[in-house]
């Protein structure tokens, strides 16, 4: 081989063996003097939980969270267990209060319910249930249409009428 082309390839090989012995020097600085972030141990689901499931022990685990804790977050076991779940959680999710219903309002669909609003069970019928039309979880309204009492007696208009019940 040519004397010329192994002289520069060897200064080469030198060259960067000095950039990656000073990379790797200032990225070891760096990471020693990177503050360590704080971890806290918070109550997760340890497996898919449906909505309306009182919590029990065999639900819930723990899980290590780096940085900030998510606001409302429940620290101790005993703050879940016996509550009701009013949206679904999934396995390692971390629980949240606002996701459970109050202790002693129990489970199922009066869980689910904030204050101030109600529910009441529609029947659906076969082809618009199969259609996938309404689905449970689903949020709808209920109007109502006719002619009221006064219109009766109009002859020749079209007076029908929609309010929305619910």
């Amino acid at each position: 081989m040519n004397r010329r082309l192994v002289t520069i390839l060897l200064s080469a090989f030198v060259v960067a063996a000095l950039c990656a012995v000073l990379v790797y020097r200032l990225v070891g600085m760096r990471i020693a003097a990177a503050k360590p972030q704080p971890s806290t141990r918070v109550v997760a689901a340890a497996n898919d939980i449906k909505i309306g499931t009182v919590l029990a022990a065999t639900d819930l685990t723990t899980v290590q969270i780096m940085g900030e804790v998510p606001k409302n977050a429940i620290l101790d076991q005993k703050n879940a267990i016996g509550r009701g779940v009013t949206s679904s959680l999934y396995k390692g999710e971390p629980l949240l209060d606002d996701r459970l219903a109050p202790m002693g309002s129990g489970g199922g669909l009066a869980a689910t319910i904030k204050d101030g609003m109600r529910a009441i069970a529609v029947r659906v019928d076969q082809v618009v249930g199969v259609a996938g039309f309404v689905l449970p979880g689903m949020r709808v309204d209920v109007l109502i249409a006719g002619v009221p009492p006064t219109n009766e007696g109009a002859s020749g208009n079209n007076n029908t009428q929609v309010r929305t019940v619910l």
